[in-house]
């Protein structure tokens, strides 16, 4: 069975302006590289479309075309994707060369689509196009699947010497029984209607037995042995041509204990290597690295030497950096100094096989030699002399740190930055970690001829012997709901996605997993970018083998699309502004009432998007504001707010809030109470308790003016 993967990147805005289509066309599968004078430029090369390579001969990289990355089978397309698989058949009759067929699923906003045959392409079969010239080809849009076919040659030289060189020539082959080969680029361009990216999603499939990955195909009968470990998935493909010199279970060893042990950050989620045969084929280097996570190497490696072929193409999968024409001998330095040292921590090589590895560094050829000045380069120094100087780096950074800090502190921050590396950001990684001494050092090294040392098996067992301190950062998995938290006006909760959507003024934080993997206590110093400026860091001490979480946090105040950073790994994340809430309904309680009473009015909003809403409600009556409230909500949400509003006027009062119809309230007039002139009769008094009340002393008296007047008169 063949097999398939995918990867989609959305590479296109159409703005669409008075109903014509804006002049937006994109190339998928094209790079753009620009051209400076600065003595410390961007160590890239040339506008083909190639994939980033890293090869074991040290050949020049090449910029990586947009939209072709490799992933999981997305599905049937919908209307903002326009899809491509490129299947690959292989022809046992003609060695060397494939028969490939695009087989393109169209979008209903794409209104033209165009596409070229790579180089080397020869011109087979089409529908749904019409031929332009020799290599460019237009959609007649009478089918939403054009397909394309053309054969392609795949065998590929290259002359080069030095350490990873071989008495061979070939790159890439092909033979009557399999075909290993770097897929051909798919240039192709397209307008289309609407406001949003049309995602170009690439997928790559095999015709019979064969493997992809995201830039190399295999094309044969082979077995598949797969690891997961530390967050990678190894995929090894070992062909039924090839003769393995070590067991794939032990490949696999090697290969997840150096995933563990080298904390660098960008662990990519899957590593796809292919055991090249050599029986018919003489390669001309041991092994290749290309894309971000392919890679191939000669089925005769062993795992007992310095010169770990396996473990330098896996450390070229962690280079996330970009370097600088002054910082180029780092990309192939590291890696030889890694494999190296990963195979003397591994016990697959002895002490002095891994001194007299770095001990190449100071052979006489290189006297002249300024790393930072590639002018100066003779033979292969950033492999040989680079790597005795990561050697010599990493040691003193260790003594300096009393073990705390390794170039594997430098590495990481290198994969962390956005921009390509200078010499001066170099320099000041090793300050940052090391102190000036190390900065010093490191200027020496890579800025002048100095000579450089190996160390004695005394020396390393003192600085190298107990295991350092490995700490490592990672983001929370996907799916973790505790690992992501939204805070703000609107919400506080958590979310279980490493895609965040988000409105402006939520705080987004994220709890970073770090860990120690290593035999001593070690400071761990994490930040988190956005769009490449650090907004948040932390630090502290973190025992050995123990592990923790330390929070980042940042605030997003204005809308648009943000690329969140930690230590080399990305999470995207959407800020759009809060939606409108709306009031819905209004109730009033109660509906008749006297002057001067207060009536509540209860307002019912409604938030029926997928988004927190916000609303500022005001309160009206007989159309005359009242008061008024701001009020947040939650996506899918409905809320009730209440208002006390007094009644002066009798009559009927209509109240109102938001846009829905206003209630009425009949309001009743108060009674007024009038007094009458009337004979008011003497009231009756009467007293409670004991003792004369007030009212017996009055009727005392009166008897007794009576009893005076009577015997007066007598």
């Amino acid at each position: 069975m063949g097999e398939v993967t995918r990867g989609a990147v959305a590479v296109l805005v159409v703005v669409v302006l008075s109903g014509s289509i804006a002049p937006a066309v994109t190339v998928a599968d094209s790079a753009a590289a620009e051209t400076t004078v600065d003595t410390d430029v961007p160590a890239s090369a040339d506008q083909s479309g190639s994939p980033s390579r890293q090869l074991s001969a040290g050949v020049d990289q090449f910029g990586l075309g947009v939209g072709d990355t490799a992933g999981s089978d997305t599905g049937q397309q919908d209307d903002g994707t326009l899809g491509l698989t490129q299947r690959f058949h292989r022809l046992p009759e003609r060695p060397g060369t494939v028969r490939v067929r695009l087989a393109y699923s169209v979008p209903a906003r794409v209104v033209s689509m165009r596409a070229a045959l790579p180089d080397g392409a020869t011109f087979v079969s089409q529908r749904g196009f019409v031929r332009d010239n020799e290599t460019h080809f237009r959609w007649r849009a009478t089918t939403q699947q054009p397909t394309l076919t053309y054969d392609y040659r795949i065998n590929e030289t290259i002359d080069r010497t030095g350490p990873h060189g071989t008495d061979g020539r070939a790159l890439y082959a092909g033979t009557g029984q399999w075909a290993l080969f770097e897929r051909p680029p798919t240039p192709t361009y397209w307008e289309a209607t609407g406001g949003t990216p049309i995602v170009f999603d690439r997928g790559s499939s095999t015709a019979g037995p064969g493997a992809a990955g995201e830039w190399l195909v295999y094309l044969g009968e082979h077995e598949l042995h797969e690891r997961t470990a530390h967050g990678q998935r190894f995929r090894l493909v070992v062909p039924a041509a090839a003769t393995l010199s070590e067991r794939p279970s032990a490949i696999l060893d090697a290969l997840a204990n150096s995933s563990d042990a080298l904390r660098v950050g960008d662990r990519d989620e899957t590593v796809f290597l292919i055991a090249a045969p050599t029986g018919p084929v003489e390669w001309g280097v041991r092994g290749v690295q290309t894309g971000d996570t392919d890679a191939w190497v000669r089925d005769t490696e062993p795992l007992d030497q310095p010169d770990n072929a396996w473990l330098h193409e896996y450390v070229h999968t962690r280079q996330a950096f970009t370097p600088t024409s002054r910082t180029a001998w780092f990309t192939e330095a590291s890696a030889s100094y890694y494999a190296s040292l990963l195979s003397l921590e591994q016990e697959s090589v002895a002490f002095e096989a891994f001194r007299d590895r770095l001990a190449r560094g100071t052979h006489p050829v290189y006297d002249g030699v300024v790393l930072s000045n590639v002018s100066t380069w003779e033979g292969a120094p950033d492999y040989d002399r680079g790597s005795l100087v990561a050697g010599e780096l990493d040691r003193r950074l260790r003594v300096a740190t009393d073990r705390e800090r390794t170039l594997q502190d430098v590495f990481r921050e290198m994969n962390g930055q956005q921009q390509p590396v200078s010499q001066l950001d170099f320099l000041e990684l090793l300050a940052t970690t090391g102190g000036t001494s190390v900065l010093d050092e490191g200027q020496t090294y890579t800025e002048t001829t100095a000579s450089v040392e190996t160390w004695n098996r005394t020396t390393h067992a003192a600085v190298f012997g107990q295991l350092p301190a490995r700490v490592g950062y990672e983001l929370p998995p996907a799916g973790d709901a505790e690992g992501y938290r939204i805070t703000g006006p609107y919400r506080n909760e958590t979310v279980a996605d490493d895609s965040i959507q988000l409105v402006t003024g939520e705080r987004l934080t994220v709890d970073t997993l770090v860990s120690n993997a290593g035999g001593t206590a070690g400071v761990y110093n994490v930040s988190m970018r956005v769009n490449g400026t650090v907004v948040d860091e932390t630090s502290g001490q973190i025992e050995a083998g123990e592990s923790t979480t330390a929070p980042l946090s940042h605030r997003f105040p204005t809308p648009g699309t943000y690329h969140v950073v930690v230590d080399g790994e990305r999470l995207n994340v959407t800020v759009q502004r809060p939606v409108r809430a709306n009031v819905v309904s209004l109730d009033v309680e109660p509906t008749t009432a006297e002057q001067g009473d207060t009536v509540v009015l209860t307002a019912t909003l409604y938030n029926g998007e997928p988004r927190p809403g916000e609303a500022t409600v005001v309160f009206t009556r007989d159309s005359e504001e009242v008061g008024r409230r701001h009020v947040t909500m939650p996506a899918y949400n409905r809320t009730s707010i209440e208002r006390e509003i007094s009644l002066p006027r009798p009559g009927a009062v209509s109240l109102g809030a938001g846009t829905v119809p206003s209630v009425e309230v009949m309001v009743r007039p108060n009674r007024v109470r009038t007094m009458t002139a009337t004979e008011t009769p003497t009231p009756t008094a009467t007293s409670r308790g004991d003792g004369a009340g007030p009212g017996v002393v009055t009727l005392v008296v009166a008897l007794s003016v009576l009893w005076v007047a009577l015997r007066c008169r007598r």
